[in-house]
């Protein structure tokens, strides 16, 4: 490999998405050529700055923080209401049921 294909594989040697070949090539020339070393020395300072600042999330509006204090219902009110609505069809049903068998 030449030095500038080896300069342009360091970010995917760093991470570790080469193959294997490509590892081993990249780390023999790193061996063999100490000029390479200032290269990966700048390509992992720049791969930990970048972590360092993805680690960081933007910060989110003040809306959404103030709607992450209120407590969130387990069921939607629009659900509440149906099941409410499917107990009371199921009572009436149930009722409605013993007074059939109350008159047989």
């Amino acid at each position: 490999m030449e030095h500038e294909q080896i300069r342009e594989h360091l970010p995917r040697f760093i991470t570790g998405s080469l193959g294997a070949q490509e590892s081993l090539a990249i780390s023999q020339a790193l061996a063999e050529h100490p000029e390479l070393m200032a290269d990966l020395r700048l390509a992992l300072a720049l791969h930990k700055a970048f972590e360092e600042e993805l680690t960081m999330p933007p910060p989110l509006p003040a809306v959404i923080y103030q709607q992450a204090r209120q407590p969130v219902p387990l069921l939607p009110t629009a659900l509440t209401g149906s099941i409410r609505q499917l107990r009371q069809a199921a009572d009436i049903t149930s009722k409605a049921i013993k007074l059939a068998f109350k008159m047989i």
